[in-house]
């Protein structure tokens, strides 16, 4: 087991989480949300950048396009004004290796800063921040929603 491996298990032991799945390269934690009728789950997903010095904790929409000018532009003006008010991540498009874009919030952070606290604060918020997204989004554009 790798050192981020251990690390990983060992932040979400002691903060009461639980590790999906882990390799060397990647940690995805689910989380559960239920409210206005509606019951969702978010998966974030935990990768260390710069030899380890950093982790990125993301969390992706279900709105994925294969051109990024395809997602609409009222939504990423929403986003883009959320980000204004945010003190703890971000909203960005990533392109994935099988030509989709997607829109998902995303944190970077020191690994040497981690504490069992601030890995719940960055898991939560992530998959927080996309279900809320998600839920604002979903009657408005149902179609782009998957």
């Amino acid at each position: 087991m790798t050192a981020f491996e251990t690390q990983v298990k060992s932040l979400a032991y002691n903060c009461g989480l639980r590790v999906a799945d882990t390799d060397s390269s990647h940690a995805k934690l689910a989380f559960g949300f239920s409210g206005d009728g509606w019951d969702s789950s978010q998966n974030v997903w935990i990768t260390p950048f710069a030899r380890g010095e950093y982790w990125e904790f993301s969390c992706q929409t279900a709105i994925k396009e294969k051109d990024p000018e395809e997602i609409p532009k009222w939504l990423l003006v929403l986003v883009l004004q959320l980000n204004a008010h945010q003190h703890h991540g971000f909203w960005c498009i990533e392109k994935f290796a099988s030509g989709n874009n997607v829109l998902e919030y995303m944190h970077d952070v020191p690994s040497s800063l981690m504490t069992p606290e601030q890995f719940e604060l960055n898991c939560r918020t992530a998959a927080r921040e996309v279900d809320k997204l998600e839920r604002r989004v979903g009657g408005r554009e149902q179609a782009k929603i998957c």
